[in-house]
């Protein structure tokens, strides 16, 4: 209840203050939002009274349809409209992916069926008898569908609230299609998943960059796989930092980074965290056999390098099979970390660079267990100002940035 309370305080706080981010967000969030219900209210209420009032073969199916349609998942629309939007999908040449444009797309495929569903049901609460005395009366077709419609406003009033409210709280497809772009494609629901992916050190050494260069630099978190899948279908971005080297050499290979900016920066390192409110502090991986320990986060091995090393360190130590009906995996490790420092979890494994915090106990774990976290970053080829992702590329090998990435647990450069 605590945490609640300090995020309600929070979002206060930020809201109160002016706080010029979280302004732009609210309202990219009710431009995108509101212009996806437009559109769908454009296309619904028109389908939902046409299926209400005509009769035609196949309409059960229709309806049927528009049914499933309204419990759609969002991740499963953002995957379908992503798929048709890559640069190999069928509609590649609009080049709207990872843009607002792409996000309305998504969201009036998520509310259309929802406003058309609700108009149907709220025409056909109508009696028929009405419609039949109107026409009577000497009413044309079109001048009966206007008063049926107005005699069902109230109940029509719930389905542009239902299709804003379904649109403006969904996170799947906009998380897919729209990248979580500062500044371009992050609403409120992205950005509140985004807290869950922060770094550390990145946000200390960008403002002293900054300060250097004379420039701005927009920092966007998540898990390395997922950039990389987004830089591969024209993602705006200028540099990409890697957990995992892998990502950036496969990159290079196909042309999305430049081959002569490519730089190790960095080899992480992860550790055994125990919750303090759990009890005693876990000093080996064996300890996960523990029956008290019931939940282990871990990141997700799929797309996420720590969750990675994670699994392998496990597997090495001969716990895997045991610990693994036990584990919770996170986006990546910054949100592996939040379950820890809300209790969710007893224990987990998480990179040393953020381990430093006042809830959780840890020790590291022999890096012999997992393959090296090599850490590599290069340039965009798409940027615009390739000489400034260089830059800062060498300020954090620099004189500058050494020092840092050290106070966080990364081995540098010359030490491994």
């Amino acid at each position: 209840m605590e945490l609640l309370l300090d995020g309600v305080r929070q979002a206060v706080r930020l809201l109160v203050a002016g706080d010029r981010e979280i302004w732009s967000i609210l309202w990219l969030s009710l431009q995108v939002s509101g212009s996806a219900t437009l559109v769908s209210l454009v296309i619904g209420v028109p389908a939902g009274t046409a299926l209400a009032l005509a009769r035609f073969p196949g309409r059960g199916l229709v309806v049927s349809a528009v049914n499933a349609g309204m419990g759609l998942p969002p991740v499963v629309v953002g995957l379908v409209v992503t798929i048709l939007l890559w640069r190999s999908g069928p509609f590649g040449a609009l080049e709207i992916l990872y843009t607002p444009e792409a996000i309305v797309l998504a969201q009036t495929v998520i509310a259309a069926p929802i406003v058309t569903g609700i108009t149907l049901a709220a025409v056909q609460q109508v009696p028929r008898e009405f419609r039949v005395q109107l026409l009577a009366l000497g009413a044309s077709r079109v001048q009966m569908v206007w008063v049926v419609l107005r005699e069902a406003r109230l109940p029509m009033l719930a389905a542009v609230m239902a299709g804003f409210g379904g649109v403006i709280s969904e996170v799947g497809a906009s998380m897919m299609v729209g990248g979580n772009i500062k500044g371009q494609t992050r609403t409120l629901t992205t950005a509140m998943v985004l807290e869950t992916g922060k770094g550390n050190f990145v946000k200390d050494l960008a403002p002293r960059f900054e300060q250097a260069a004379g420039t701005r630099v927009t920092l966007v978190f998540g898990s390395t796989g997922n950039f990389a899948h987004q830089l591969r279908q024209g993602a705006p971005a200028d540099v990409f930092f890697a957990a995992d080297e892998s990502f950036v050499t496969a990159l290079v290979a196909e042309g999305a980074l430049l081959a002569e900016t490519r730089t190790l920066y960095a080899q992480g390192r992860i550790v055994l965290a125990t919750v303090k409110a759990f009890g005693p502090k876990l000093t080996e991986l064996r300890g996960l056999l523990d029956p008290k320990v019931r939940r282990v986060a871990i990141a997700n091995p799929a797309h996420a390098p720590y969750g990675r090393a994670a699994e392998e360190a496990l597997r090495k130590s001969g716990v895997w099979e045991a610990v693994r009906g036990k584990l919770v995996y996170g986006e990546n490790i910054r949100h592996t970390l939040q379950f820890l420092q809300t209790g969710a979890v007893d224990a987990g494994i998480v990179a040393r660079s953020v381990a430093s915090v006042p809830e959780i106990d840890w020790v590291p774990i022999d890096p012999s267990l997992h393959a090296p976290l090599n850490q590599a970053a290069a340039v965009v080829r798409r940027s615009p100002r390739p000489e400034l992702g260089l830059a800062f590329i060498q300020f954090v090998n620099g004189p500058e940035g050494r020092p840092i990435m050290k106070r966080y647990g990364f081995m540098l450069p010359g030490e491994f």
